[in-house]
């Protein structure tokens, strides 16, 4: 017997992930209406050095009843193994809920740690409000080779407004202080 407190075993710390993939996370959600609104930084990432390879293509898509207006741009590409993601410009697809990226090789690039880009500037829009569901607007983040599939919240849809109702009305007379103004 023994008189720790702790029972003698294997208890797992960490798992090495060797078979690679990526991840995608957005700066913060936005607030929407109908109107055309601009997305916070999107960025896509891999796990494991390599995962992604030339010819490769990254794909955005929206729920029904939402579209891509403007594709925007790739401000940043970090650490990529032999490919560019700058050089790929966001296009939306011939389905307008699609947005893709397409990473093209490059020679002589060689890199010692996961890539990374950022897609800044894209614009979506509700194209059909009897379809868009209210609520959290989530983009569907797939594609080719070892992209891993994920969901990613980017915005709120909604309709935001604030509403004053008066509760009371009081009559204030010119000359009285500490008079009650009555309630919202």
């Amino acid at each position: 017997g023994s008189s720790s407190a702790f029972p003698i075993g294997n208890v797992t710390v960490g798992k090495v992930v060797t078979g690679g993939g990526t991840g995608c996370l957005v700066k913060s959600e936005k607030s929407m209406g109908t109107d055309t609104v601009e997305l916070d930084t999107i960025t896509f990432i891999e796990t494991a050095k390599g995962s992604i390879v030339a010819g490769d293509t990254v794909k955005f898509k929206l729920p029904a009843g939402f579209e891509w207006v403007n594709a925007g741009l790739i401000a940043g590409n970090w650490n990529w193994t032999g490919l560019w993601a700058v050089g790929s410009t966001p296009t939306i697809g011939a389905d307008t809920r699609e947005l893709l990226v397409n990473l093209t090789p490059i020679a002589g690039i060689a890199a010692d740690t996961a890539g990374r880009f950022d897609i800044v500037m894209s614009q979506i829009a509700v194209t059909d409000e009897t379809v868009a569901k209210k609520g959290d607007v989530v983009i569907r983040v797939s594609g080719t080779g070892n992209v891993t599939e994920q969901d990613l919240k980017v915005a709120n849809y909604g309709d935001f407004a604030a509403k004053g109702v008066e509760g009371t009305v009081k009559e204030i007379i010119a000359g009285k202080h500490d008079q009650k103004l009555g309630e919202f």
